[in-house]
């Protein structure tokens, strides 16, 4: 069960689809902090949350868990300044990091197969691939390489 503000009151929630939870109309948003269980009693997610002005709420952090308790991401989801998204495989091996500038991918991302060998190392400006780009194969030879302009595959 949840415990935060929602329209004036405390609202729990268990399993519940998100669509249920948010943005209902008549209250305001949600302030505080929400957490969400699996059905096992395993939390699902916990969300630290500000309503910025009435029937519009935003998650300022996000940490979602899988069901067997191991860490799955962490995100910020309306971060408007830097930030890094980092996601797990089941196993705690870290799958992905992506950094944001302005709520748009910005700078590096990096992509590991289940085992911790890098297998992409890919730049982003401004949401599109820019820059050189590198992959690798599951034991990390390097296999590729490309060079982006705004997004366009330069020859």
């Amino acid at each position: 069960m949840a415990n935060y503000t929602y329209g004036g009151g405390d609202y729990e929630a268990f399993d519940e689809p998100l669509k249920d939870n948010w943005n209902r109309s008549g209250n305001t948003g949600l302030n505080g902090t929400a957490t969400f269980w699996y059905s096992n009693g395993q939390i699902k997610w916990i969300e630290e949350n500000e309503e910025i002005m009435k029937n519009f709420t935003i998650a300022n952090k996000r940490v979602e868990y899988y069901e067997n308790g191991q860490m799955k991401s962490i995100s910020h989801p309306h971060s408007y300044e830097k930030c890094i998204w980092k996601t797990w495989y089941e196993n705690g091996q870290l799958m992905e990091e992506m950094h944001y500038k302005d709520n748009t991918k910005e700078g590096v991302q990096l992509k590991w197969n289940k085992n911790g060998t890098l297998i992409e190392k890919l730049n982003y400006k401004n949401y599109k691939l820019h820059g050189k780009q590198f992959y690798y194969d599951n034991k990390g030879k390097l296999i590729k390489e490309e060079v982006y302009e705004n997004g366009k595959l330069q020859e």
